[in-house]
């Protein structure tokens, strides 16, 4: 089995900016591997909290690897996972060799990995996000979205610096937005606060949010004060997921009994198999599921939405915002993803 990687960077269409930083660029490392004649691909986006992770670093953890794996056979990903576990690999880097193997796999039975795994062709209709910005940039970025995309579900960045009164105001934006493009059409609003809020901020906003029709809230408190979750838990008025704050299918029932639902992302779980994994706890545990991404293209995207049979809510959308995805073969319909007929991943490159 051959192994070969390079580093892209990948402008953003629009800078998106988190409770974290903004981002301007997505830089991502690519895997091919070789076998039997059969290429499959495999994609390493960058992850910047609690467990960070560099596209320079996989580089240098694929090295490592590509001389262990010589022998192997992406038939074996299993078995690639244990090495790579053993070895402290970064989850990302993981998620770019694992999903490559399964690509590879897909491609030799002819069948897309949608399929394969039992799945849908389409998914659900994923959410697209506006950033944390200036009321005045959110309102016009709503309109731009409506007007661009066909998805019923927009999500917003919250938690800023400035306080959750300027959160307020960006969320009202979100609305007025809504109300001067979508006209008889229903959009749902969701909000990621990316752990930005104190505890009694967290309190506030929740109610306050509920009051005015979103959906769900996502990560309201900083992952360092998980042991604070369950204070807020107890007097929810709207459904509570965790991202940051779980990783894994091990701290999916960590988190059980202080959420409604838990974000799985491949870059931080993995990989498809423990993104299915995840999927399998959540659901054992009376959990909901939402399938979320980093900064990735249409490669991972792809990866992802191969197992989104298990979700019940699709964040899927980096790929849109880059310039250019260096991707092509995932499509969009009415904010549904659909994946290609073709074997494997079905994606390949421009």
């Amino acid at each position: 089995m051959e192994l070969e990687s390079r580093i892209l960077e990948i402008p953003r269409k629009k800078p998106l900016r988190t409770a974290r930083g903004v981002s301007e660029i997505s830089k991502n490392l690519y895997i091919t591997i070789r076998h039997d004649g059969i290429e499959g691909y495999g994609e390493m986006a960058e992850i910047g909290y609690r467990h960070p992770q560099s596209a320079v670093k996989s580089l240098e953890e694929i090295q490592l690897l590509s001389e262990k794996l010589e022998d192997f056979t992406p038939h074996k990903y299993l078995e690639m996972e244990d090495l790579a576990r053993e070895h402290g690999i970064g989850t990302a880097t993981q998620a770019a060799l694992l999903n490559a193997c399964l690509d590879w796999v897909g491609k030799k039975a002819r069948m897309p990995l949608w399929q394969l795994f039992g799945g849908e062709r389409e998914t659900r209709a994923t959410s697209i996000t506006i950033g944390l910005d200036s009321p005045e940039f959110v309102r016009e970025r709503t309109k731009e979205i409506l007007m661009s995309y066909d998805s019923p579900y927009i999500k917003l960045k919250l938690g800023g610096e400035d306080g959750i009164e300027a959160d307020k105001e960006r969320f009202l934006a979100v609305q007025r937005g809504i109300s001067e493009v979508a006209g008889y059409k229903e959009i749902k609003i969701r909000v990621d606060a990316n752990g930005g809020w104190n505890i009694s901020d967290a309190i506030v906003m929740c109610e306050w949010l509920a009051h005015r029709g979103c959906e769900y809230i996502e990560q309201p408190l900083s992952y360092e004060c998980d042991k604070e979750m369950p204070l807020l838990y107890v007097q929810r008025k709207l459904p509570i997921f965790l991202d940051e704050s779980v990783w894994n299918s091990k701290e999916v029932a960590k988190v059980s009994k202080y959420c409604d639902g838990v974000n799985i992302k491949l870059m931080k779980c993995g990989g498809i198999i423990e993104g299915m994994r995840m999927i399998h706890v959540a659901r054992a545990l009376g959990l909901r599921v939402m399938l979320g991404c980093f900064g990735e293209s249409s490669l991972s995207i792809a990866a992802a939405a191969s197992i989104a049979r298990g979700a019940e809510y699709i964040d899927l959308d980096s790929h849109l915002n880059m310039n250019p995805d260096p991707v092509h073969g995932l499509e969009m319909s009415q904010g549904r993803l659909i994946l290609s007929m073709n074997p494997g991943l079905g994606v390949s490159f421009r």
